[in-house]
């Protein structure tokens, strides 16, 4: 329950975070040129994927779970993919990941990524026995991780301060 719990939190930040204006779109499907999604015409497609896919993870937690793990898995390797490569090539990339942040990406976030997709694998393999006390914790203790992933990069300002700039 925990990590179904935290999985949808994150999940369910993360699209509305994109949609919650047509600005945080843009600013969503633009920053993906920095990807390498070149073509404003593919940009619109692939943020559009994106989005459609960070809902079904949070419909399929509810109604099939071990897939909604599956897929929110495969989108965390695709997203850390895509940051690797951005890393490689040291392009600045604005983190858009919950729609709103313009911290740059850096290797706290493929850390983030990699703790999530923990998260989906325990979820996706674990069938602990329920009981109706421990689920509510669960579910609280949940919401409350997924939260807090979502606020990943204060949490890495808070940890480290600010990203110094190389001159």
């Amino acid at each position: 329950m925990f990590c179904t719990v935290l999985l949808a939190v994150v999940f369910t930040i993360a699209a509305f975070g994109k949609v919650r204006s047509a600005s945080a779109l843009a600013a969503f499907r633009d920053g993906l040129a920095q990807f390498g999604v070149a073509p404003s015409r593919i940009r619109r497609s692939v943020a559009g994927a994106v989005i459609a896919a960070e809902v079904g993870v949070v419909v399929l937690l509810g109604v099939a779970p071990r897939a909604g793990f599956l897929l929110a898995i495969a989108l965390l390797v695709v997203f850390s993919a895509g940051i690797a490569n951005a890393l490689r090539r040291g392009v600045a990339v604005a983190c858009r990941c919950f729609g709103s942040s313009a911290s740059p990406i850096g290797p706290e976030h493929l850390v983030r990524n990699a703790l999530l997709v923990a998260v989906g694998v325990l979820g996706a393999v674990s069938r602990a026995p329920s009981h109706p006390a421990l689920e509510a914790v669960a579910v609280v203790l949940g919401a409350l991780a997924g939260v807090l992933v979502t606020r990943w990069d204060d949490l890495v300002y808070i940890a480290r301060g600010p990203r110094r700039s190389h001159p």
